[in-house]
């Protein structure tokens, strides 16, 4: 992984970080379906065309962790490169203190915190030494926050101004 360049102010990156995270970030909850039981997984990515994949890279050095990929979506459409961070121990040490530090001034703060909430769960659970970890009362609970993204990002019609 490249250094992030010590010629960038990392403080004021930091702020355009999360203005940029407000419009082109994702926070994603889901499951992953393993053999023998299902894990929750919570997932920031950002997603840019193929060409831009430099800043995700920066993305990268800034945050120290995560991985830029190129993404295959339609054979008709543009590539596109992504910046995805899918591991609990990263989203829980690394992105939510960026977040709650820099936090986001759109709409997005709103996924962020539903999410967050997964990440520190699914962290307290993942510290916990047995193999009853996702119970059926957790796995509601999980279910819960990723009902709750779903709603909060649906869109809302303003009300006509007078």
């Amino acid at each position: 992984m490249t250094p992030f360049p010590e010629d960038i102010d990392r403080t004021a990156f930091a702020h355009w970080l999360s203005g940029f995270v407000a419009g082109e970030g994702c926070f994603y909850l889901g499951w992953a379906r393993l053999k023998t039981y299902p894990r929750p997984k919570a997932i920031f990515t950002i997603q840019l065309r193929a060409d831009d994949i430099e800043i995700l890279q920066q993305i990268r050095s800034y945050f120290g962790c995560g991985k830029p990929i190129r993404v295959n979506k339609r054979k008709a459409s543009k590539p596109v490169s992504a910046y995805s961070v899918n591991t609990n121990a990263d989203a829980y040490n690394i992105i939510c203190p960026h977040f709650t530090k820099f936090p986001l001034l759109a709409k997005k703060q709103h996924d962020f915190l539903i999410w967050k909430e997964a990440v520190e769960y699914i962290h307290a659970i993942a510290l916990e030494n047995t193999q009853l970890k996702w119970t059926p009362k957790r796995r509601g609970h999980i279910n819960k926050l990723i009902l709750a993204l779903k709603k909060q990002r649906e869109f809302i019609h303003p009300e006509p101004s007078e």
